[in-house]
């Protein structure tokens, strides 16, 4: 399984509450990342552009830093952009990609291209 590659958010679980992609929006863009190589970073929020970078290491620890802009973020965007710098863990399946952060609370991904 490999890490690289566009992804596009589905669900959000918080304090076992699955909050799930609300239906699009005219105007707004789907939450997604693309990890590229070297450490690259670039992603989309509801309604601005993220650049950064992540580093991976033994047992799935990740570390995603960078920003982008908060403007006009809707509250789908906001839980997205909130939980980002806090995650650490990541775990791939097949055309899934969920990142762990605060404890249990996840991100959970399907793999785009």
């Amino acid at each position: 399984m490999e890490l690289t590659g566009k992804w596009q958010l589905d669900s959000i679980v918080q304090e076992d509450v699955t909050i799930r992609k609300p239906a699009t929006t005219k105007g707004l863009m789907d939450i997604g990342l693309n990890f590229k190589e070297k450490g690259e970073l670039e992603g989309t929020t509801s309604t601005n552009i993220l650049t950064g970078f992540y580093e991976t290491a033994q047992q799935n620890t990740i570390q995603i830093g960078g920003g982008g802009t908060e403007r006009a973020e809707t509250n789908w965007g906001n839980l997205f952009v909130n939980a980002l710098p806090n995650v650490n863990l990541y775990d791939l399946k097949a055309n899934k990609l969920i990142l762990y952060y605060e404890n249990s609370n996840q991100l959970i991904f399907s793999r785009i291209q």
